[in-house]
């Protein structure tokens, strides 16, 4: 017969559970399901279902087979969250973490009964929740392959002792004969094909006459086998013989029957080497030879198989133990040794006193009868006992989980017991740290959703769909309305969002929370207005806010913080207002803008000054004067052939070109003079018009005045080769407005791109041509006026310092210009913001106004594409 034993290959590899683990959800409480699903799905994990009672969770899991279920132990109705959580895992093999929280105590001890793999304690955090999800995996996954390597050992040991038994069964069976004697000569056993050569003949006890008695010939036929070459003689003498060939013969075999035979002799040794006796095999060379070379293969593949076990055995983590009836140890791997501290060497029984075995509460010894090897060997089975082991050769003892089988008979009776153990103690503690760590952490949380709903500030963290995570009483209590999840694109007309005119609907992408989610933008100090029906009278609040970024950078979500500025605000305004009506720093702002005007003043009398002091044409006409006077007598012959007196009639034309051209600067030189003279008078008019019906606003073309602005300051943007431009498109042609201080409001701004071109240049130096653009569009519901140049640049953490009064970086500055411009921006219901890269990169100052508060009185607002110089 053909032994094939078949080999064990290795497992293919499989998904790792661990990261795309499919998730059933068991929970009753719709909110608390919603938010679990949401908070598995950004962990990563798919999650198969969710339902809200134990018999469609049983069903669920025998359809959908998930990689863990999460069930509330509170769990009520027909299946409770026990006995569906004891179905989901003994029917399904799912492993369950059950969801919990401290009112469920009592369930708690129950729950130990049906083997769960974690405990998620309510209300969770996300890292608890993953990390309890990664455990119950990994030790499901661990156990599974331990169960698998242990059936496998199983088969492994049951075939080995099949095959003992089948080789007796051979042995009977087999066409070979077999003799073995004692080192007396005395027959000790002869199996069947033996009996049967030698059947009907006495049984000879002196082997010199076997060749006689029995018909043992030479292959001839004829020749006995003389005693000295007998191979059973030959192995009582310690001698092996191999293929000795004979003839067997006598008068109980038919007639003309005779075998062939092939004889192998060995001796039988002790331990230390000493005969004990001999043994023949012999077989019908002539019938058997087929088989004789299936066995020697059937040999050599039992001897793979049973190093594989052996390699198999010696390679796993896990100890192995098998014991036989009276508990004595008859096989043990090296892990068993490791983990036993090399103690092996008494019966199963006697453990639990000698070698210190508890219960897992480290206080109860175990009995002996409740071990699982010993079960095991009385034909239990036992599953993950936990135990703790502590001797002298373990001082600070370790934990074991214990796994155990008995070990059957041919007949169905007990043979043994095997167990599987494995150290968890490293477990165990790493168990107790989590549940250290999650307490720690739920602490903390608790601590600061406390801090968090006590301070005044309203916190909103949302998702990238508007839906709430987190929201602190505050921010109820600031905007009036509860703070329910919409989409961001209802959240304008829900809570009643304005610019902070007051009157403007924010437009959705100037949103702080959709900038968050959109851009990833950090908000700092963003202005809004809340009114609605709690509100009626409004709100001011001040927005900052930060984007919420998952592992990869992705954006997930934003938090924004807010506060009620309301009074600060009103007090802004009514600082602002007091100040437009001259009541505040009236004094230090009219002589700041009178000043702007007579520096522009005394920059054109200068220029008409060098005009007159550097007369080159003047003194060209005296130069023409003095040839004239010198041939008075001779003019008409010097004019017609002198060299010098040709060239008269040319330079009196060049001369008129000339005085033609100085004419010309000096009127518009004059007449600049004139412009800021009358601007000085208007800045005088306007201050004394504060708070009267008198200072009105009216239509102006709103290129004219940005030209007029630039026309004002015309002297020192030539004196430093200042390039100008200004660009109207898609800006309305008309704007109603105070004419005279929206004219001081730009004379400032350039005037301050003048200054910060100028300090670049005596600074660092320019590396372009210096330029200021002044720029005007309608975007959306405002008009924007932007003021760029190529000057000194601005630091971003002074560009909101350099609106207030008095702030100025020049020796000799003010600290108005601006102050003013935004006390007037802010008085018309609009915002000034100072946008800079740093020092050298330039500025741009930004003012936005509401286009409902500038439109044209007379409908002429249509856009107009005008730019100039």
């Amino acid at each position: 017969m053909r032994l094939r034993w078949k080999t064990i290959r290795p497992e293919k590899k499989k998904a790792n559970k661990m990261t795309d683990a499919k998730i059933l959800i068991v929970e009753d409480d719709e909110l608390s399901a919603a938010h679990l699903e949401e908070c598995l799905e950004n962990l990563g994990y798919t999650v198969c279902d969710s339902v809200s009672c134990g018999r469609e969770a049983i069903e669920k899991a025998a359809d959908k087979r998930p990689d863990l279920a999460l069930v509330n132990l509170g769990l009520e109705g027909k299946a409770t969250g026990l006995e569906t959580a004891e179905r989901i895992g003994s029917q399904f093999d799912v492993p369950v973490v059950y969801l919990t929280d401290e009112a469920e105590e009592d369930l708690l001890q129950q729950a130990q009964a049906t083997n769960p793999f974690g405990y998620v304690l309510k209300p969770f955090e996300k890292r608890q929740l993953h990390l309890n999800i990664q455990t119950a995996v990994s030790m499901h996954e661990r156990e599974t392959r331990h169960r698998k390597t242990e059936m496998r050992l199983k088969r492994i040991i049951k075939r080995l002792k099949d095959f003992t038994r089948l080789m007796k069964t051979v042995f009977d069976s087999m066409s070979e004969g077999v003799i073995a004697v004692d080192e007396n000569r005395k027959l000790v056993f002869h199996n069947s094909v033996a009996r049967r050569f030698g059947e009907g003949l006495p049984v000879e006890g002196d082997i010199d006459k076997w060749a006689e008695n029995y018909g043992v010939f030479q292959p001839d036929g004829k020749t006995l086998v003389p005693k000295d070459e007998n191979p059973l003689k030959l192995a009582l003498s310690g001698k092996a013989t191999d293929g000795f060939e004979v003839m067997v013969s006598n008068d109980k075999m038919p007639e003309g029957v005779h075998a062939h035979i092939s004889i192998s002799g060995r001796p039988l040794r002790g331990k230390a080497g000493a005969l004990k006796g001999g043994v023949l095999v012999f077989r019908d060379i002539t019938r058997l030879q087929h088989t004789e070379v299936e066995l020697e293969r059937t040999i050599a593949e039992q001897k793979d198989q049973a190093l594989l076990m052996e390699t198999i055995l010696s390679s796993i983590s896990d100890g192995v133990l098998v014991a036989n009836t009276e508990g004595e140890f008859t096989f043990f791997n090296p892990s068993a040794e490791q983990i036993a501290g090399g103690i092996l060497d008494l019966k199963a029984g006697q453990w639990t006193e000698n070698y210190g075995v508890f219960y897992s509460d480290k206080k109860n010894r175990m009995p002996t009868e409740q071990l699982p090897l010993m079960r095991a060997v009385r034909g239990e089975a036992t599953d993950n006992v936990e135990m703790f082991v502590r001797n002298e050769n373990k001082p600070s003892g370790y934990h074991i989980s214990v796994s155990g089988r008995p070990l059957r008979t041919n007949v169905g009776g007990h043979g043994g017991g095997v167990v599987v153990f494995r150290d968890i103690t490293k477990q165990k503690k790493a168990a107790a740290e989590l549940e250290k760590t999650i307490e720690e952490l739920r602490k903390q949380s608790e601590l600061m959703e406390t801090m968090f709903n006590s301070i005044s500030d309203g916190i909103v963290v949302a998702d990238v769909t508007g839906q709430s995570f987190y929201v602190n009483p505050a921010a109820g209590q600031i905007t009036g309305m509860d703070i329910t999840d919409c989409p961001p694109e209802e959240w304008v007309e829900r809570y009643g969002l304005f610019y902070p005119d007051r009157e403007t609907p924010m437009r959705m992408e100037d949103l702080p929370f959709l900038r968050i989610i959109s851009h990833g933008e950090s908000m700092d100090e963003v202005d809004m207005f809340i009114r609605n029906h709690n509100r009626p009278d409004g709100v001011y609040i001040r927005v900052s806010g930060r984007p919420l970024l998952d592992n990869l950078g992705g954006i997930r979500g934003g938090v924004i913080i807010f506060r009620d500025v309301t009074e600060r605000m009103l007090a802004e305004e009514a600082l602002a207002q007091a100040f437009a009506q001259g009541r505040l720093e009236v004094m230090d702002t009219i002589l700041h803008n009178i000043g702007n005007a007579i520096n522009s003043v005394t920059t054109g009398i200068e220029t008409v000054r060098q005009h007159l002091g550097n007369d080159y044409v003047g003194r060209r006409l005296f130069a023409l004067a003095s040839a004239v006077r010198e041939h008075q007598d001779d003019w008409v012959d010097y004019v017609a052939n002198d060299p010098q007196g040709r060239e008269v009639m040319p330079f009196i034309i060049e001369l008129s070109e000339s005085f033609s051209k100085r004419n010309e600067e000096l009127t518009k030189t004059v007449g600049r003079v004139r412009d800021r003279a009358t601007h000085i008078a208007e800045i005088v008019r306007t201050q004394k018009a504060f708070g009267s019906p008198t200072m009105t606003r009216k239509d102006i073309d709103l290129h004219d005045a940005l030209s007029a602005a630039i026309r004002v300051l015309r002297d020192s943007l030539n004196q430093k080769g200042i390039h100008t431009d200004i660009d109207c498109e898609n800006a309305p042609r008309e704007i109603c407005i105070e004419e005279s201080q929206f004219h001081q409001m730009l004379v400032n701004l350039v005037k301050n791109s003048i200054e910060a071109i100028d300090d670049l240049t005596v600074g660092q130096g320019l590396d372009e041509p210096p330029r200021i653009q002044i720029r005007a569009r309608a975007e959306g519901d405002f008009l924007n006026l932007e003021v760029s140049d190529n000057g000194i640049g601005i630091k971003s953490r002074d560009t909101k310092a350099i609106f207030t009064p008095g702030y100025t970086t020049k020796n000799l500055g003010s600290g108005l210009g601006l102050h003013s411009a935004a006390n007037f921006v802010i008085a018309a219901g609009g915002r000034i913001e100072a946008l800079s890269k740093g020092i050298g990169k330039g500025t741009t100052m930004r003012v936005r106004l509401p286009l409902s508060s500038v439109a044209s009185q007379n409908g002429r607002d249509v856009l107009t594409n005008r730019s100039g110089g």
